[in-house]
């Protein structure tokens, strides 16, 4: 079972290709926007998948370092979400300390 699932995800993430994705820049911070959280949660996802994918094929001739983003947020500038290699607890409170200011 668990190799089926695998091999339907490599499937899956093999169509996809960093164009297809569709995003912008934020206006505000000019960060790159996706449109909606489940765009910025896959490409997220896509960028750990292609990784490994390389990582185990042991093609890493091309700089692909491994992608440091770990959590999703809403932008309150341009409306979108944006990737943040902070985890959660700490975004939040960076978040809270900046809302002071």
């Amino acid at each position: 079972m668990m190799k089926f699932r695998q091999r339907s995800l490599d499937e899956l993430m093999s169509q996809v290709s960093a164009s297809d994705i569709e995003r912008t820049k934020c206006r505000g911070s000019g960060k790159v926007s996706f449109g909606s959280y489940a765009e910025a949660s896959f490409f997220m996802h896509w960028l750990k998948w292609r990784y490994s994918k390389r990582k185990r094929t042991r093609q890493r001739k091309d700089g692909i370092r491994k992608p440091n983003v770990r959590h999703v947020y809403a932008c309150e500038l341009c409306g979108g979400y944006h990737l943040t290699s902070l985890p959660k607890h700490e975004w939040v409170k960076l978040k809270k300390r900046m809302s002071f200011y």
